[in-house]
């Protein structure tokens, strides 16, 4: 399906939120994330940039398929609010990306500014894990305001999350903080949450200068919501649970003032397409 469109982009600010490893959250954060700052009243874009594994098609039950402009430029999919766009909507679920460097920075690009995101005042990014070809072609791109890192509350995920703070701060890419994902269990004959793993998390933090953003519970609810094609915070209830509205307001916040930034150096902010 083609439409006509005026061609002009305005970013205000973008977030990348990244993790050393997989299988550590990055993507479910991302997701709950973006719908959080929508809820708030952002205009939020939700740009699944894990070329190799994107999982965003999946959680928001998105088709196969894309439409374009006149002009070729992609049209991102809308649900509850956002815009997004997923590699998962553009190549067959099972066909692999075998890509070297440069055609991973083309994708990148195409997938940032060949599309019709419009005005948008968050564009958050969920980028490939580790610190690789991806993450310096995002930099490049879309010049960034912040990023998040997701990691597990053990040393095994906390070692490779080191790796992925230091890439940040040498593409000088602000830390707004550290989420940590399955941070424990809640066990009903303690009325508690016990930890899962061993917690290095803590000392992480302090020796990192780095702020605790979010702990984020083991909750088989919060699968299930994903697996089902709808995010937990896509649920209006559960937008005020404490944990999540912590980590909303931490990057909410961050946004904010990024926002305000822009605008009193009269820019628009990250992304500015004007064909």
């Amino acid at each position: 399906m083609k439409t006509t469109t005026s061609n002009k982009n305005r970013i205000k600010t973008s977030i990348l939120i990244g993790s050393g490893k997989g299988g550590v959250g990055k993507s479910m954060v991302s997701a709950n994330v973006a719908l959080g700052l929508s809820s708030k009243g952002f205009k939020v874009g939700l740009l699944d940039a894990d070329i190799y594994g994107p999982s965003q098609s999946h959680f928001f039950n998105l088709p196969e398929k894309t439409g374009a402009t006149e002009k070729g430029s992609i049209i991102p999919h809308e649900r509850h609010g956002i815009k997004i766009l997923s590699m998962g909507s553009i190549v067959s679920r099972n066909k692999p990306l075998i890509w070297r460097g440069p055609v991973v920075h083309r994708a990148l690009e195409q997938l940032t500014k060949d599309v019709e995101w419009g005005e948008i005042d968050i564009l958050i990014a969920d980028i490939p894990p580790g610190t690789g070809d991806p993450l310096i072609s995002l930099a490049s791109i879309l010049k960034p305001s912040g990023s998040v890192l997701v990691t597990t509350p053990q040393n095994t995920s906390i070692n490779d999350a080191l790796r992925s703070k230091s890439a940040f701060d040498k593409l000088n890419c602000e830390i707004i903080g550290i989420i940590t994902n399955m941070s424990g269990y809640f066990d009903k004959s303690q009325n508690k949450i016990l930890p899962l793993f061993p917690n290095a998390i803590d000392s992480f933090a302090v020796e990192n200068n780095l702020k605790i953003i979010g702990e984020i519970p083991f909750d088989p609810s919060i699968a299930q919501t994903c697996e089902s094609g709808k995010p937990y915070l896509s649920d209006y209830k559960n937008l005020e649970n404490n944990i999540w509205q912590k980590i909303i307001t931490n990057i909410s916040e961050f946004a904010e003032e990024k926002i305000l930034e822009n605008e009193s150096k009269n820019r628009i902010g990250n992304l500015e397409i004007i064909d």
